[in-house]
């Protein structure tokens, strides 16, 4: 699955930043994680190019539910202080079209 991550407000470069991503159903409050979860390897951002595209491998959708995305990234500044960031909403799967997956992700802390 191809993924863009964009962050929103990016200040400073993040460096050996790590995306975990975890597919969860959307239509049912507090559901138990899915089987699909996967991690990235490492890559870098900054304000001059605060997107980032990413393929990943995760299971098959089951069918039957309504399929998001939650993704955490978590890597250093150049100072080397920790930081994290979330897509503060899952991010809805769109159909087999090939495209990559938007998220927009937001830095917390």
């Amino acid at each position: 699955m191809e993924l863009e991550l964009r962050f929103d407000g990016l200040a400073e470069e993040v460096l050996d930043a790590v995306a975990e991503v975890q597919v969860d159903d959307l239509a049912m409050a507090d559901a138990p994680a899915g089987p699909g979860r996967t991690t990235s390897g490492s890559f870098t951002v900054s304000p001059e190019r605060p997107t980032v595209r990413l393929s990943v491998d995760l299971e098959d959708r089951p069918r039957g539910y309504e399929p998001g995305l939650l993704v955490s990234v978590r890597g250093r500044t150049a100072d080397g202080r920790r930081v994290e960031f979330l897509n503060t909403a899952a991010t809805r799967l769109p159909g087999l079209s090939g495209a990559p997956v938007a998220v927009v992700l937001s830095r917390i802390g």
